[in-house]
């Protein structure tokens, strides 16, 4: 088939894998879209008997700032919130004859959470509250990734203002202490294989391939981070570049409500 393609010119060889690409990314609704900056959120809709639920809308409004997204469900009832900011949301779910459910939840930086959701046969005016907790393990992806919330930011001992200590407390994470380049080894790989990113940014020297640590050389202040995470094994294609751990800090941002504290 290559010798007809190539004998036909380069045009139909064209047209052959523009085809192929199509099909590709068009195949399947859960093509799941995320940067190191968000997180997303996929489940399924069902009645009390456990049937799949197509078309029902879902819309997750972050509680700080009053942003909202939505999704419908498919033919299986499945829906998928893509590229959220990291914080707590409401998830609102009506479905035509369904009682209208809202279900609080959580978008962890770098994390694919799950929350499948149950509707009542009922009005649309009714309203069901359901406070879920997140699952201990997420089966969306196969990224192993540690997420550190502000309230372990805020309450973690970071020793001479440096960002780096909170990265130690993460699974597979050794303090570098053998006066090589970098701050921490992630499962014995060399501390300069770790990629450091802020918002989505580097931040590491580009000459020794290491992270801005210490109290002098921040780029930004303990104060000013909502979360961090550390991606161990990153398959999906937002991570890559170096074969160490992706450290993703991401600052925070502004809300619908004054906030901020004072020293």
């Amino acid at each position: 088939m290559k010798q007809q393609l190539l004998s036909h010119g380069p045009l139909r060889l064209l047209t052959f894998l523009l085809a192929i690409t199509l099909v590709l990314t068009s195949t399947g609704v859960n093509s799941f879209g995320q940067t190191i900056v968000t997180g997303e959120l996929s489940g399924t809709v069902t009645d009390q008997t456990g049937a799949a639920i197509p078309g029902a809308t879902v819309t997750a409004k972050n509680d700080s700032s009053g942003e909202i997204r939505s999704a419908n469900t498919n033919q299986q009832g499945e829906y998928h919130l893509p590229l959220l900011r990291p914080g707590a949301y409401t998830i609102t779910t009506t479905a035509t004859g369904f009682a209208a459910s809202q279900t609080k939840g959580t978008v962890s930086l770098g994390q694919a959470s799950t929350l499948d959701i149950h509707l009542q046969v009922g009005t649309v005016t009714a309203v069901v509250d359901v406070t879920t907790e997140a699952p201990l393990l997420q089966n969306e992806n196969a990224n192993i990734a540690t997420t550190l919330s502000l309230v372990q930011l805020e309450n973690l001992p970071v020793g001479g203002g440096d960002m780096m200590a909170y990265l130690t407390s993460t699974p597979g994470a050794v303090t570098n202490t053998v006066g090589a380049y970098g701050s921490f080894s992630s499962f014995g790989l060399p501390a300069t294989s770790n990629l450091f990113t802020l918002n989505g940014s580097d931040i590491i020297d580009p000459y020794f391939n290491t992270n801005n640590s210490g109290a002098s050389n921040l780029t930004l202040g303990a104060n000013e981070i909502q979360e961090a995470a550390v991606v161990t094994n990153g398959y999906t294609g937002q991570y890559g570049r170096l074969a160490g751990a992706q450290v993703n800090f991401v600052s925070k941002s502004g809300t619908n409500a004054f906030h901020g504290n004072a020293l």
